[in-house]
């Protein structure tokens, strides 16, 4: 009888906590677990974390937060930002291609507004993976087209994976059109 040998696997995603990533200068992308550092700051946060109780004195990272997290997903963590965050919410179901043809040009909106104020924002989802991670490609692939884009964002966000409701959205980015109909 020959050794079985276990298979080498990722860890599940639930078990994976992945920080906030900035994907373009200003412009971070998060799940929940990187929402304290940007929100509240690096050491804030530490104490939030390993406390419970958020300190006195918070020295955000980001300006503005666009949260992308669905309201009916009972496990989304309550999380409020401090008073001179500005919180753009835009709950949107992981998948839904119908939602993210409407929310997305109207956030993409508040960013264009935002980056010209030098407002520094952070874009977020559940897990940061595919909501938040498919409304960052977008805005990277007018930057710098659709390749470079995913090549970055892979190489910045390795477990980033838009959902596949989304491809379609990809596809329209890689031709060079956008959510909203416009060409890049």
């Amino acid at each position: 009888m020959r050794d079985i040998q276990p298979v080498q696997t990722e860890p599940p995603v639930h078990e994976i906590r992945v920080l906030a990533t900035e994907f373009l200068p200003g412009l971070w992308l998060s799940g929940e677990d990187g929402l304290d550092e940007c929100l509240f700051g690096e050491q804030a946060a530490q104490i939030l974390i390993s406390t419970g109780r958020l300190p006195k004195e918070v020295h955000p990272q980001v300006d503005v937060w666009i949260d992308f997290r669905n309201d009916n997903l009972g496990s989304n963590r309550r999380v409020i930002a401090p008073a001179s965050v500005t919180t753009v919410r835009f709950p949107l179901r992981d998948g839904d291609l119908a939602a993210a043809r409407s929310v997305f040009p109207a956030a993409k909106m508040l960013v264009d507004h935002f980056r010209k104020q030098d407002r520094r924002i952070l874009v977020s989802c559940h897990a940061g993976f595919s909501r938040s991670a498919a409304f960052a490609l977008w805005i990277m692939t007018e930057k710098m087209g659709y390749e470079t884009a995913c090549e970055q964002l892979a190489r910045l966000r390795p477990y980033a994976n838009p959902q596949h409701r989304f491809a379609p959205l990809l596809e329209e980015m890689k031709a060079g059109r956008f959510p909203n109909g416009t060409p890049g």
